[in-house]
């Protein structure tokens, strides 16, 4: 006998990416499927309180990388909240289901790339995303921007350096660079790690030109310090994230699984445990500042939307 599920309305079940969260239908006019080689789809669930939460079904990647990096940058984020420091981070939730299948939590957010393509700057961007609500916060008047707006774009841009330096996140360009409407930064697809990039003498820290634009001198004061005080903290708890990843030595994670005798010293060196707290910021402020810099990123990004365009 074959059971048939009605996926339009039926009993509250746990959402598997989130199971505090009651699902009791799929919406179905919602569903629509991404134009990207392997077809992902996304589908939208309707809670038991009325709300919606949107999901990317995958199929042909193996998300158990980005499931684990993900919980690590949660972790890191409540570490960083504990101390009363929120880098407005977007920790979205990935769900590996098998080798081949899994689910990602939708973030309504646009790709720096899509942005910049449409020949705007990000300050420019964001002013098209200014509400009612905040149009009357004008202490930024000089940028046009909401102070709230500004405030998440330099904290969620400090964060998100630090945190694919710390974890060697590779392959780095403004296709998995996205920017929400709050101001909010985040990145996503972590395929490499450790260290590991598909291209040559890949940069330490991605800090784009086009990211550092919105910045002037006091913003950048304030994206600095952000990164200089989340680094002392989450140094404080390297050894935990260690051991963190020596308990998924024999998961047989891609990137782990290649240098498995040296991923956790890969780790470890990235806090510069061997330096003080002084030190280790100076090492930290040469690092972004010679990324910022750096003009070999820029020639990944135009060889990258090159090569897409031929697809």
């Amino acid at each position: 006998m074959i059971l048939k599920f009605n996926f339009l309305n039926f009993e509250p079940i746990p959402l598997p990416l989130d199971p505090e969260i009651k699902i009791r239908r799929i919406i179905p006019e919602k569903i629509r499927i991404f134009k990207s080689a392997k077809l992902p789809f996304l589908f939208v669930c309707e809670t038991t309180q009325g709300e919606e939460y949107p999901i990317i079904f995958k199929y042909g990647d193996d998300l158990r990388q980005d499931q684990l990096i993900l919980q690590i940058i949660t972790l890191m984020d409540r570490i960083l909240r504990k101390e009363n420091i929120d880098l407005k981070l977007t920790p979205y939730k990935v769900l590996s289901t098998s080798l081949k299948y899994g689910f990602v939590q939708f973030i309504d957010s646009q790709p720096l790339q899509k942005i910049l393509e449409r020949n705007y700057t990000i300050r420019q961007y964001l002013q098209t995303k200014i509400t009612v609500t905040n149009a009357e916060d004008t202490t930024l008047a000089e940028t046009g921007i909401p102070r709230e707006m500004m405030d998440a774009y330099v904290k969620s841009s400090a964060g998100y350096c630090l945190v694919t330096y710390l974890l060697g996140i590779g392959d780095r360009h403004l296709d998995n660079l996205l920017l929400r409407d709050t101001g909010q930064l985040f990145h996503i697809d972590f395929g490499f790690i450790m260290g590991r990039d598909p291209k040559p003498l890949p940069q330490a820290m991605r800090v784009s030109k086009d990211m550092m634009e919105m910045l002037d001198e006091k913003r950048l004061s304030d994206f600095l310090r952000h990164c200089f005080t989340a680094f002392i903290i989450l140094r404080k708890h390297a050894n935990v994230f260690a051991n963190l990843f020596s308990l998924m030595l024999d998961a047989n994670i891609p990137d782990i699984a290649l240098e498995r005798d040296k991923t956790v010293k890969k780790l470890l060196d990235k806090f510069r445990l061997d330096l003080d707290e002084e030190k280790a910021t100076s090492y930290l402020k040469d690092l972004i500042y010679s990324s910022i810099g750096a003009l070999l990123p820029q020639v990944y990004d135009y060889f990258h939307n090159w090569s897409l365009a031929f697809r």
